[in-house]
């Protein structure tokens, strides 16, 4: 196998060095993300919108159940209101 010279070695060491470098973030780069008070911000609203979801299953609950006693009412007077119209003759 034949020798790297020493320019060829310094030349492979460049290549390396630049592309460690360009893997590096810069300070623009980390200006781009959110900063703590952004973030506190943002957990902040989530954490509204967790206490909203959870007030609106504590409401829909109750009324869930409401309406499928309502509609098991209007079921059974739909069966006897057709009985009724079945015994006077008037059908449908």
């Amino acid at each position: 196998m034949k020798r790297k010279s020493h320019e060829d070695l310094l030349e492979e060491l460049a290549r390396a060095i630049k592309r460690g470098f360009d893997e590096v973030v810069t300070k623009k780069d980390l200006e781009l993300l959110a900063t703590r008070e952004q973030l506190q911000l943002i957990v902040d609203n989530v954490d509204l919108l967790r206490a909203d979801v959870h007030d609106i299953k504590l409401t829909l609950g109750p009324l869930v159940r409401h309406v499928a006693t309502m509609e098991r009412d209007v079921s059974d007077l739909k069966k006897r209101v057709d009985r009724v119209e079945r015994k006077i003759g008037i059908t449908r």
